[in-house]
Order: C-alpha cells, then structure tokens, then sequence
C-alpha cells in the first residue's frame, strides 16, 4: 500500500533541453510526479512511449520505463512525492 499520509520524500528533476535520464526503478519507486514545466517523454522497455505535458500527473507503478527523454527547447522540471522506508 502506498499512503503519501506521515512520513515522505519531496523532490525535484531537472532535465536540460534535448537530453535523457536512464530510469532507476529505485529513484522512483512509489512516486508520484508531476511535470512542473517542459515535456516528458517516457520510452518503456518494450519500445512504447508516451509524452506528457506540464500539469500532467503520474506513475511508474505499471509501466517499465527504460528512459525520461525532454524533447523540448526547454528545461524539463519533474517533481515527485514518495513514501519514505520506515525505520525500525
């Protein structure tokens, strides 16, 4: 179960103009994002992807991302909530 309710994680991405991350299950588990400013494009695995406008809403709970491209002219700004581990 995923509750953004206590304890969490805030932070932000920052894509420059043309380029692309290599998505790390890890850095994004659980996340919710957002995409501040830009265009994300999501290219899976499979060789599918899809873009996403500023305001857009998302998850990579079901998908499997291979990489984050910004194919704009302009910075690509991903913010992103995440539960954090609890400790014992």
């Amino acid at each position: 179960m995923v509750s953004f309710l206590g304890r969490r994680s805030v932070g932000a991405v920052v894509v420059p103009p043309a380029e692309a991350l290599d998505y790390r299950p890890a850095e994004w588990a659980g996340a919710l994002v957002v995409v501040e400013h830009g265009t994300l494009e999501v290219e899976c695995a499979n060789g599918v992807g899809a873009r996403f406008e500023a305001g857009a809403v998302l998850t990579f709970a079901n998908v499997r991302p291979r990489r984050l491209l910004n194919p704009g002219a302009v910075p690509l700004v991903l913010s992103m909530v995440r539960p954090t581990p609890h400790r014992r």
